[in-house]
């Protein structure tokens, strides 16, 4: 659940840290806040857990978990340093559609 994955990310900054495979590489969640279903945001519907589904402007890149959205507002690609969602986006890119995955799939 993205409440779930939020309180990992938390628990594990500064280390181990909270990953997942982003491409080739492996991605870094340094902050994430789980986005409440009463704020009018419904996720991608029928959109399967990993997806980015959207972003908005106070909650970060949107992410569908499997159990409600998860925002990711703070990301680090291997070898660079943390950025803040906007200036990732700016500089890395992640369309909505993107599949995160673990590094076993």
């Amino acid at each position: 659940s993205a409440d779930h994955i939020e309180r990992m990310v938390r628990a594990y900054d500064p280390w181990p840290g909270a990953r997942t495979v982003f491409g080739d590489s492996w991605l870094r969640v340094h902050e994430a806040t789980p986005v409440a279903s009463d704020d009018g945001r419904t996720g991608g519907a029928g959109a399967k857990a990993g997806t980015v589904v959207g972003v908005d402007s106070e909650r970060g890149i949107l992410v569908q978990t499997g159990d409600g959205l998860l925002g990711m507002l703070r990301l680090q690609m291997a070898a660079r340093k943390a950025l803040a969602w906007k200036d990732f986006l700016n500089g890395v890119g992640m369309p909505v559609g993107t599949v995160f995955r673990t590094q076993e799939n």
